[in-house]
């Protein structure tokens, strides 16, 4: 059975699906179909994920300038409240 949904969009979302839709050859609704089915497919994999997973790619791509920070991490937090580092 198939099941029908109506959803408002603002004007700049509804332009570029009517000009995805032009330039793809596909109905809107197909398009987002489409992009629902994809937007649920990514979701079910994310919470599938422990929380270490979800942040992965985070990881070591910041640079706190503190070398000890895992050792002095509470002089270094009340440091940077007094206005220091």
């Amino acid at each position: 059975m198939n099941s029908q949904i109506t959803i408002r969009i603002d004007s700049g979302l509804a332009k570029a699906l009517e000009q995805a839709s032009r330039r793809l050859g596909l109905r809107r609704s197909d398009i987002v179909r489409q992009a629902l089915r994809q937007y649920l497919a990514a979701e079910a994999r994310s919470s599938r994920k422990v929380p270490h997973e979800r942040v992965s790619d985070l990881i070591g791509k910041l640079a706190s300038q503190v070398p000890d920070l895992a050792e002095s991490h509470r002089e270094s937090i009340l440091d940077s409240l007094r206005g220091g580092r």
